[in-house]
């Protein structure tokens, strides 16, 4: 998930699989496709056009993992820690 604003939400109140201790830390603006893990690691990009008008802007960026029981029904969605970046900065 990519937002334009940091957020501070259980993740358990909005999904009833979403894990206690779970908060879901970005406006979720932009969702990104399925992304597999290789090696126990999942690599996400962000895309990003090449403008100008984007320097200095803010963007808050999580990933979530959800897993996925034997009928295909979510059974359990953990997240990361939230990053944040300013376009145009490093």
């Amino acid at each position: 998930m990519i937002g334009s604003a940091s957020a501070s939400i259980p993740l358990s109140s909005v999904h009833p699989a979403g894990q206690v201790g779970c908060d879901l830390l970005v406006s979720a603006d932009m969702l990104f496709d399925l992304a597999l893990p290789v090696g126990g690691t999942v690599s996400v990009t962000v895309p990003l056009p090449n403008s100008p008008a984007l320097i200095s802007l803010a963007a808050f960026v999580q990933v979530a993992s959800i897993e996925l029981g034997s009928s295909g029904a979510i059974t359990n969605i953990l997240t990361s820690n939230g990053l944040s970046f300013v376009v145009g900065t490093f």
